[in-house]
């Protein structure tokens, strides 16, 4: 009989994986905000954002930002599937593409940072 209520994984790591990174990210956000918006002179202009983000410390902080919200967000949909979806064919179709459509949008996170140039 063909078991179609799950993986067959339990899944254990992925949750608290999401209950940890989902912490980290909302620390992370709440230490931007505060950066940001109390300890930075000034107007926040665009070119006081990109004077920042010709730091190389800047620029590592928010790639580590991007790339933890996207590996939360792609292991959230990974969770959603192996839930939801209970024919194992078609759950590998959609972990696949999740997997590619995660790869594909930290690829173009990291790039775009590394690409900005302080203005001037």
């Amino acid at each position: 009989m063909k078991n179609y209520l799950g993986s067959g994984r339990s899944g254990l790591a992925a949750w608290y994986f999401q209950r940890v990174s989902g912490l980290a990210l909302a620390v992370i956000l709440l230490l931007h905000f505060f950066i940001l918006h109390f300890l930075t002179a000034g107007p926040l202009t665009y070119q006081a954002v990109m004077a920042r983000l010709a730091h190389p410390l800047w620029k590592t902080v928010d790639i580590l930002f991007v790339v933890l919200g996207i590996i939360h967000a792609v292991n959230g949909f990974h969770l959603l599937i192996d839930d939801y979806v209970h024919r194992p064919g078609r759950r590998q179709v959609l972990v696949g593409l999740n997997w590619l459509l995660g790869a594909f949008f930290m690829i173009l996170g990291v790039v775009t940072i590394l690409g900005l140039k302080a203005p001037g």
